[in-house]
């Protein structure tokens, strides 16, 4: 080397003879020397202030070089991240994309997820295959015990198996393809009672509940009946007489047949007569609602017997109503016995109702009804319509009714959710 003006010796080291990497991985001293003569002190090579930060390049953190995944390591540029086995069998084992899915496993391995929480050493949701046929999920608590899991249908058939158990051997089962039958099962079991629903059955068979699990105020407007009976004879008064009375409490508006039955006896020889009726009133009959009863003058002695049944439909609101059988004495005496007074509550009509109306009585002795004619096809269609829309309008206001009370136990559920 040669000097400046000055005498100060400039040298690139590496220059003439390349550096080798690994000869820094070990302290290094610059030694000078001149027309033979070693200069002393020899110089210690040392890193500038900032250069000492370059240091942890070679670990990144404490991972080495040699662990550093190259561009080569990746499938492609820009197509996701593949965490393949340590020794390169199974490839793409974990694959991520650019859209953020990850793939577990591939067409060679089954994939397999568990997830744990915070303090248990068993997983408490397991995601994998089932038995070679599909996929699986297991959910299990804290202890390690499964309360629930949904895998394909051991029947096959593209269908799925559900389970959610309780305590013991209750829980709530589905079935996509109930015993290979292309129907589903529905099961709720409790401690002390269970339900099942069928598909692949029909009528009472496909359904099974508890005795008495539906009343009337679960289906909003079950029909019912409610009656009620004597056998004691009972001499008519004169005016109106109570024979019966029973009450009958409906869940929703809709009617109330009424129906009452007796045996009525008087003596022949003169005039007896009496009218008999069903009625919301204790003391009068609906219009046209009695029948009426006479034995004339001059009729042979002895005991004449009459049996009576009457009976009127009555339109009601969902609340208690009272109903009495009636009679009224016209002449003579009668006995009446085995009295019988039933009421049947309908939900809906099916055809035009007339409405019961309570006014003067008639004459039964003078009246005559109107002559009776057949039903044309003006009258069916009417009929009809009136029936189809009565129908319908009592089906929108159940769903209305059933909607409501689905929405009151969804907030409840997400309350307790919450």
């Amino acid at each position: 080397t040669t000097t400046n003006h000055i005498g100060v010796v400039s040298v690139t080291l590496g220059e003439t003879t390349p550096l080798e990497t690994g000869d820094f991985d070990q302290p290094l001293w610059l030694q000078v020397e001149v027309g033979g003569e070693i200069l002393t002190p020899r110089r210690e090579l040392v890193s500038a202030s900032y250069a000492l930060h370059s240091h942890d390049s070679d670990y990144l953190g404490g991972v080495q070089a040699a662990d550093y995944a190259l561009d080569a390591d990746l499938v492609g540029v820009g197509d996701g991240h593949s965490l393949d086995a340590a020794d390169g069998s199974p490839v793409d084992v974990v694959y991520i994309d650019n859209d953020g899915t990850v793939k577990l496993g591939n067409d060679l391995v089954s994939g397999y997820f568990e997830l744990y929480q915070n303090g248990s050493t068993d997983p408490v949701v397991k995601l994998g295959n089932h038995q070679g046929v599909g996929g699986e999920v297991e959910l299990y608590d804290s202890s390690g015990a499964r309360y629930g899991y949904i895998e394909p249908d051991s029947n096959g058939g593209g269908a799925g198996y559900m389970q959610v158990r309780g305590p013991g051997s209750t829980g709530f089962l589905v079935d996509g393809n109930d015993n290979a039958t292309g129907d589903c099962e529905v099961v709720i079991s409790g401690s002390s009672s269970s339900s099942v629903f069928k598909t692949g059955l029909t009528g009472d068979s496909s359904v099974s509940l508890p005795t008495s699990a539906v009343n009337a105020t679960e289906i909003l407007d079950e029909p019912g009946a409610a009656s009620t009976t004597s056998t004691s004879p009972f001499p008519l008064t004169g005016g109106v007489d109570i024979l019966l009375a029973r009450a009958i409490s409906p869940p929703g508006p809709g009617y109330v047949l009424a129906i009452a039955t007796a045996e009525a006896y008087c003596s022949g020889g003169g005039l007896s007569a009496a009218s008999f009726g069903v009625s919301t009133l204790y003391n009068s009959f609906p219009s046209g609602g009695a029948v009426y009863v006479r034995v004339p003058e001059g009729s042979g002695t002895g005991n004449w017997y009459q049996s009576i049944t009457t009976h009127c439909l009555f339109e009601v609101a969902g609340v208690p109503n009272s109903f009495y059988f009636l009679a009224d004495l016209t002449a003579g005496a009668w006995t009446v016995t085995d009295r019988k007074l039933t009421l049947i509550y309908i939900p809906t009509a099916y055809g035009t109702v007339s409405r019961t109306e309570f006014g003067e009585a008639g004459d039964p002795e003078t009246d005559v009804p109107p002559a009776a004619r057949p039903l044309t096809e003006a009258d069916i269609a009417f009929e009809r319509s009136e029936s189809i829309a009565a129908n319908q309008a009592r089906i929108d206001a159940e769903f209305a009714a059933m909607k409501a009370k689905m929405a009151q136990l969804c907030a409840r559920l997400d309350a307790m959710n919450e």
